[in-house]
């Protein structure tokens, strides 16, 4: 775990401004996001209609937010796969086994 961690903030370090950058534009997604909400959000007025129209965009706030997560998880990804995470990098060669003793042996025999 502490090699990870080492390993993340080397990449971070590597990578300063291009980190930076995602992380800003998913930060001002986020406020963007709160600010549509604080915006649009209904005060708890009691049941009725209105209530209703709460609990849907309380959801839509919530989807909202978990997808700005999402987001920003899935361009850190992107990031890291496109500046490290190449298939030399990532990939193990291709096992080549080497022939068993049987196989020799039997090659022995039919000759």
């Amino acid at each position: 775990m502490l090699s990870a961690i080492g390993a993340a903030l080397g990449f971070v370090r590597r990578n300063t401004a291009a980190a930076a950058g995602v992380f800003a534009a998913s930060f001002i997604l986020f406020v963007v996001v709160v600010g549509v909400y604080a915006l649009v959000a209904p005060g708890a007025r009691g049941a009725g209609p209105s209530m209703w129209v709460g609990f849907a965009l309380g959801q839509l706030y919530v989807v909202g937010r978990l997808w700005v997560k999402l987001l920003f998880w899935a361009s850190e990804t992107a990031l890291f796969q496109r500046r490290l995470a190449h298939a030399g990098y990532t990939s193990r060669p291709v096992p080549s086994w080497p022939d068993s003793p049987a196989a020799e042996a039997i090659g022995t025999f039919s000759s």
